[in-house]
């Protein structure tokens, strides 16, 4: 357990050095909001639980759209929104902070650019696209 966590903590340090402490998204900077988070998820792919590359800084709420589908960033590095999070723009939190960024360039990294084999990954088994 202790090598495991050892291991997320050198992910984490990677992933939020290379995207100098901001959300790719929001630019959000503050530390105890931030995740480095998988592409492919960690159940998904052992090879690349901790290559950077599988990674991207986002806000927890970001963070958690992603995991869930939500949202995805494609192979050109913009943000895609699915139609279920269109369906509530009424929602001025989920309108302002998911459904304005959609088609926005995210922010990239200074090293360790997301891995476009990993998006298009995440593309094709998580997005609800028509959702």
């Amino acid at each position: 357990t202790t090598e495991v966590r050892i291991k997320q903590s050198f992910f984490r340090k990677a992933v939020l050095s290379s995207y100098e402490g901001k959300c790719c998204i929001s630019n959000i900077a503050e530390p105890r909001l931030l995740i480095a988070s998988h592409i492919v998820p960690w159940r998904e792919d052992k090879a690349n639980r901790l290559n950077p590359r599988n990674g991207l800084c986002l806000s927890a709420l970001h963070d958690r759209a992603f995991d869930l589908g939500l949202i995805t960033i494609t192979p050109d590095f913009r943000v895609r929104v699915s139609k279920r999070l269109h369906s509530q723009a009424k929602n001025t939190l989920i309108d302002v902070a998911l459904i304005k960024t959609e088609n926005q360039k995210i922010r990239l990294p200074k090293k360790f650019v997301p891995d476009i084999a990993f998006l298009e990954w995440h593309n094709q088994n998580l997005f609800e696209a028509n959702q």
